[in-house]
């Protein structure tokens, strides 16, 4: 099969990991596949990055005045378009982050099959890509924003225009499939006006070679942290933000007197209990963090299926989080790992109740491994696209 993917990144964020990990796998299992990115303008196939010196500077200030609509992307949609020419499906992953014309490559692909995996609430909005916790304009069209710093951040808000804009071009394409890795999200593309037979839900892949078991205890020694006693970890890509939850991770590790690890962008006020390990971008080193961790903690306020999680199971390290998004989805059956959204006295009483039988977790860390293995294997998630690439073709 001929497959042409589309994300922003090829680097950076969970889309790009999953995009990345995708097309390798596809290419390994014989399809002819290509991912176009605008991370660089390196062109080995299966990566091909088109990337157009400081167009993304500037369209993030044209985005910002005038909308994602704005976007300048000199050439780049029509490029992606000639590239793609002969191949049978476009797989489309993140299309904002200030380089890309959308409206222009999806109308070369109007009567052509489109799978699209949604990693985030963007195609369902005006603007953003996580709405607030309280915000549901979504549902009824966008408009006075109350949340124009969220990313993609704006300083005046088109997202009423943008959002019916949105709706324009849904309607023309004859042969779309949504893919979302959670139930949560195929039902917000359902009651966004999406036809359930449309949405389908493929869970996100993890390199199970990369995210794999190791010694705790030699993880410990090799970056130097505490080797006899419960370790906590947390893990974003910047811990000030509020979304993501860090105040009730360190909260959490002061109340019970716990050591902690942070991996991503520090706070600028640092806890003592606390090792702050800055921002982990190779896999090796960071599977090294995960295996080293008893529980891993996402108190996370928005999100829909975190890659930090399958990671860390892959690695056969326990989570812990709120109740948000596809996370539950992401549980196994054998484990008692979510707590209500954002109640703290929940999430502390069930990290002591965890931690009281602390033996437990080492006998567990095989049984997380094998979900990793049934449910996230790349070999396994690739199967299931291109069920879903045969889908869209038959639409």
């Amino acid at each position: 099969m001929r497959i042409a993917l589309v994300n922003t990144e090829a680097q950076r964020g969970g889309a790009a990991k999953v995009a990345v990990t995708l097309a390798k796998t596809l290419a390994e299992l014989g399809h002819e596949v290509n991912l176009y990115h605008s991370s660089d303008q390196k062109q080995q196939p299966p990566m091909i990055g088109l990337r157009r010196f400081a167009s993304r500077q500037m369209n993030a200030l044209l985005a910002r005045i005038a909308g994602s609509l704005s976007i300048v992307d000199f050439g780049l949609a029509d490029e992606i378009q000639q590239h793609s020419v002969n191949a049978e499906v476009l797989h489309i992953h993140n299309l904002h982050g200030y380089y890309l014309n959308y409206q222009k490559l999806l109308r070369h692909w109007e009567n052509r099959p489109i799978v699209w995996t949604w990693h985030d609430q963007w195609p369902v909005t005006g603007r953003c890509g996580t709405p607030g916790p309280d915000c549901e304009k979504w549902k009824t069209g966008c408009g006075d924003c109350a949340w124009m710093n969220v990313y993609p951040a704006a300083w005046i808000d088109w997202s009423a225009q943008d959002y019916r804009t949105k709706n324009a071009i849904y309607a023309r394409l004859n042969k779309l499939l949504i893919v979302t890795p959670s139930n949560f999200l195929r039902q917000i593309a359902i009651t966004r006006g999406f036809s359930p037979n449309r949405v389908q839900v493929i869970p996100n892949p993890v390199m199970l070679d990369e995210f794999k078991p190791q010694s705790q205890q030699q993880a410990r020694q090799k970056l130097g942290l505490p080797e006899n006693q419960p370790l906590l970890l947390f893990v974003a890509a910047n811990c000030e933000d509020p979304r993501k939850g860090y105040a009730d991770f360190a909260k959490l590790c002061n109340d019970l007197d716990l050591a902690g690890v942070v991996v991503g962008k520090p706070p600028s006020q640092r806890a003592a209990l606390i090792h702050y390990a800055g921002s982990i971008l190779n896999p090796g080193e960071l599977a090294g963090y995960y295996a080293a961790a008893d529980l891993l903690i996402m108190p996370t306020q928005a999100d829909n299926y975190p890659n930090v999680i399958i990671e860390a199971m892959a690695c056969g390290t326990a989570v812990l989080a709120y109740n948000v998004g596809g996370i539950p989805d992401q549980m196994p059956d054998f484990w008692d790992g979510v707590v209500e959204a954002n109640n703290f006295s929940a999430l502390k009483l069930r990290c002591q109740a965890i931690l009281n039988e602390y033996a437990l977790l080492a006998g567990l860390r095989e049984r997380f491994r094998q979900h990793a293995l049934a449910n996230w294997a790349t070999e396994v998630v690739a199967k299931q696209y291109i069920v879903a690439y045969q889908s869209a073709m038959q639409l």
